[in-house]
């Protein structure tokens, strides 16, 4: 987890030059060689930016967690989260191992009561 001062796929990018192409082809090689993944998250994509005006701002999507396959088994309810601004170029991403999800809510029904009729009209 950190920031890898790289991005591996052009919609992780916006202003700004053009993509290396070489450096991004890289950085995939090397995850793909770690037989590691990228792991999903949830929030605003770009995890930095410049902070510039108009056409001199670029944001990037540098900041992520790389994870093996069996880390993922061990902890196969993580959540990775982006955070929004906090006055830093970098936003805070939060790992998080065993997130507590809202339960669903149980539909109760009281079969006792449903469809009951008077037995006295027949």
């Amino acid at each position: 987890m950190g920031d890898f001062n790289n991005i591996m796929n052009s919609w992780e990018k916006e202003g700004g030059i053009g993509l290396n192409l070489s450096q991004v082809d890289m950085f995939r090689d090397f995850i793909n060689s770690m037989a590691i993944k990228d792991l999903n998250f949830r929030g605003p994509i770009f995890t930095w930016n410049n902070y510039r005006n108009g056409a001199t701002n670029i944001k990037e999507q540098l900041d992520r967690v790389l994870a093996s396959v069996r880390w993922m088994n061990g902890f196969p309810d993580f959540l990775v989260e982006h955070f929004e601004d906090c006055g830093s170029d970098h936003r805070p991403i939060l790992l998080n191992t065993s997130p507590s999800f809202p339960k669903a809510k149980k539909l109760f029904k009281d079969f006792n009561s449903m469809g009951r009729k008077s037995h006295s009209n027949y």
